[in-house]
């Protein structure tokens, strides 16, 4: 009976050594078996005399396309695609009535390609064109608006980044009596 066998059964192999080290032993031989099958179905197992001959395959192995060519250097990154700005309005809110005859103008202008300057960026109310503060950190476009009469009033701004992407966006507000 083979050392591996006897240990197996749960009998000593050497004398000296507990049932607990045989059983372990036995798994790490056993471990070794295992490995040893699985490598031989990998080049190289020719070499290892303890490994069992590889079946060949019914099917031969496709030819190998020959030496991959070596990848391109990357080079510099491809410029991201220009957006226009993005004007979103903040007051007096699209669609909203106020009896303040002479309301706050806002709205946020964001670009992607950079800053937007204030010479970028132009205001009309009622289609004039008016003056106004552009906070360049917060992109907040800010305008006191002179004294409106009640009724429907247009905003409207233009705002164009330095690559020359160009948005609009209008909105209207109405001014009502006050009660």
């Amino acid at each position: 009976m083979t050392e591996l066998n006897k240990e197996t059964k749960g009998e000593v192999a050497h004398p000296g050594m507990g049932r607990r080290r045989a059983i372990t032993a036995a798994m790490v031989t056993v471990a070794m078996l295992s490995a040893q099958a699985a490598f031989a179905g990998y080049a190289g197992a020719q070499d290892c005399p303890t490994c069992p001959t590889p079946t060949p395959s019914p099917n031969p192995p496709a030819p190998s396309p020959g030496p991959i060519p070596p990848a391109p250097s990357p080079g510099p990154p491809a410029p991201a695609p220009n957006a226009a700005p993005v004007i979103t309005p903040l007051s007096p809110k699209i669609g909203s009535k106020t009896s303040d005859t002479t309301p706050l103008i806002k709205a946020r202008i964001r670009d992607d390609s950079g800053e937007l300057a204030a010479r970028n960026i132009k205001l009309f109310v009622d289609g004039k064109r008016k003056s106004f503060r552009y906070v360049a950190g917060a992109r907040d476009l800010l305008s006191a608006s002179p004294k409106l009469s009640r009724g429907r009033h247009t905003v409207k701004i233009v705002a164009t980044d330095s690559l020359g992407k160009s948005a609009t966006k209008s909105w209207r507000f109405t001014i009502i009596k006050r009660r």
